[in-house]
């Protein structure tokens, strides 16, 4: 071997798994849930109805409300969501919430990745 060179070996891993430092993990990509809600501090927050738009490539999925929950679906949780929320069909607040992101269970043990879960709380408008 040339000066500087050296050997090491690779442990064999039936596919499809992947190493994750020093964890094995199935190479299983999971989908991201994604709900949006408006806080409770919304004055009449149950006659409101809340429309969540994923940004472009987040794979997202169609996404439910009508009401003051959206849940959806995602490849992956986006950093952020636009928001619009309406009266009886009237816009009354239009925004960009921030999401974070958590990963909510472990099936194939507490190193590998697994579901996650992104969640926003649209806060009512300041007052002026």
């Amino acid at each position: 071997m040339a000066a500087g060179a050296g050997a090491f070996a690779l442990p064999y891993l039936p596919m499809p798994y992947l190493p994750i430092g020093d964890a094995i993990c199935p190479a299983i990509g999971y989908s991201a849930v994604v709900e949006v809600r408006l806080d409770e501090a919304w004055p009449d927050r149950d006659a409101l109805e809340l429309a969540v738009r994923l940004p472009d490539g987040a794979g997202a999925g169609r996404g439910a409300a009508p009401g003051p929950v959206w849940k959806g679906s995602a490849t992956s949780v986006p950093r952020t969501a636009d928001v619009v929320v309406t009266r009886a069909g009237d816009v009354v607040h239009t925004g960009t919430v921030t999401l974070t992101s958590r990963v909510v269970d472990r099936p194939h043990g507490p190193r590998c990745p697994g579901p996650t879960l992104g969640e926003a709380v649209v806060r009512p408008p300041a007052r002026s």
